[in-house]
């Protein structure tokens, strides 16, 4: 259900309310939203501040430099990770490892950050942001755009990513030659 939330708000307008978007910790699927009257339908605004350390840990999250157990350190214990559900970090890591030795090659830069909303009753904020990328191996590289919505929790302090969804938009295949 997580994931059918994640991918509908990256299709979603903003105006359309993207608090939905937001999961239920996992162990509390079932019970009620918690959200009231009062709750406005697309979260709570951030502060400039909050959204500055939110722009700071995706242009960190996309850095290729880390190893790929330092990538799966920015992550929640378990998360759901793309396609694949919720998984555990040691999956993370050997996703990690295996895309890096597909694509030993890799440059990343946070593009746009197109929504972010606070979820009113807990530390998680929901950020929808469009990356540029560009990989290489050998000869063969590919560049384009994709979207991802993200939750991330902790944002003051160690921010994790609880849950990230993505959707390529535009690929451009090409040889270095």
């Amino acid at each position: 259900m997580l994931g059918l939330l994640l991918a509908a708000a990256l299709l979603l307008p903003v105006h359309a309310g993207l608090t939905a978007a937001i999961p239920v910790p996992a162990g509390q699927e079932g019970r009620g939203s918690g959200l009231d009257d009062e709750t406005p339908r697309d979260g709570m605004p951030l502060s400039s501040d909050t959204q500055k350390k939110v722009r700071e840990f995706l242009e960190h999250f996309v850095d290729p430099e880390k190893t790929p157990q330092e990538q799966a350190d920015l992550f929640t214990e378990r998360a759901e990770y793309y396609e694949h559900g919720y998984v555990n970090r040691k999956d993370i890591v050997r996703d990690v490892e295996r895309y890096v030795r597909h694509w030993p090659k890799r440059q990343y830069v946070v593009a746009d950050i197109d929504f972010m909303s606070a979820d009113p009753h807990s530390d998680r904020i929901f950020v929808s942001y469009t990356i540029d990328f560009e990989v290489e191996r050998g000869t063969k590289r590919v560049r384009g755009k994709a979207s991802y919505g993200a939750v991330i929790t902790d944002i003051g302090g160690e921010p994790k990513v609880e849950s990230i969804k993505e959707k390529v938009h535009a690929r451009r295949s090409g040889s270095n030659e």
